[in-house]
Order: C-alpha cells, then sequence, then structure tokens
C-alpha cells in the first residue's frame, strides 16, 4: 500500500515534529495490517527551511514498538536503514502509552513500578545507547 501524506501537514506551513508524528501515527494505525511505503510527493514549499524535508525523514523512519512474550511487553525498533526488528533490551510486566519524543532521542511510557499501580518512565538516547529513569 502506497500512502502519501498531505507535504502542507509535513512539511510546510506551521511545521510542528509533534503534529507530524500524531497524523502519522493516527494514519498509520488504519494500515497497521498492511505492508506501507511513504512518500513525500508534490512539495511545493518548505518555507525556506530544506532542513525540514530532511527532519521529515527522520521522523518517519524511527518505528518503536512493544511486543508481548508469554506475560511481559518488550520494546523493539526497526532500524532507519532497513532490516531485522532489534530488541532494544528493556523488559516489563507491561509497556504502555508509549510516545516519542520530537528530537527522536527520548521516549516517554507507563509501566509497573515497585508499588501498585503504573508510573511513568523515561528513555533518553534510546536510538543509541538506552538509560531508563523514572
Amino acid at each position: 500500500m502506497s500512502y502519501r501524506p498531505s507535504p502542507a501537514d509535513m512539511v510546510s506551513y506551521g511545521y510542528d515534529p509533534d503534529r507530524i508524528r500524531k497524523i502519522l501515527k493516527r494514519d498509520l494505525e488504519a494500515a497497521k495490517h498492511c505492508h506501507v511505503d511513504i512518500t513525500l510527493k508534490d512539495v511545493e514549499t518548505v518555507q525556506s527551511d530544506p532542513d525540514r524535508v530532511r527532519n521529515w525523514v527522520i521522523i518517519t523512519r524511527q518505528v518503536l514498538f512493544t511486543r508481548r512474550k508469554d506475560e511481559a511487553t518488550e520494546l523493539w525498533r526497526i532500524p532507519a536503514e532497513g532490516g531485522e526488528p532489534q530488541n532494544l533490551g528493556l523488559t516489563m510486566r507491561k509497556i504502555e502509552h508509549l510516545s516519542l519524543h520530537s528530537d527522536g532521542r527520548r521516549i516517554v511510557f507507563t509501566g509497573p513500578g515497585p508499588r501498585p499501580g503504573n508510573e511513568v518512565w523515561a528513555m533518553e538516547n534510546i536510538l543509541s545507547t538506552s538509560t531508563a529513569s523514572r
């Protein structure tokens, strides 16, 4: 399936990386059982900021996901260069509400803590060396 998001939403007026992620997440959720290629076409303006297109590519290529294994949840990614999914080495009873920051280096999610109930967890440098904190 070919997905062609609106260039106006992606790189033109009112450029906002968090909004781009929200749109991509919404649209790709509808295609979650399909193989999808994403193409940015017919870009007329980037408001004199060509870095918008480079940053859009970085945002679009970051795929993080969770996978259930037995009674636990693992955090995985698919590298931007392609290839096999990689386990990021984080396994918890539950990982929910996963969100990637617009800088691509930090994620936030909820998961179990030492007390009953969930806590908010943050990880920095997730696409390189991962460190977690609560």
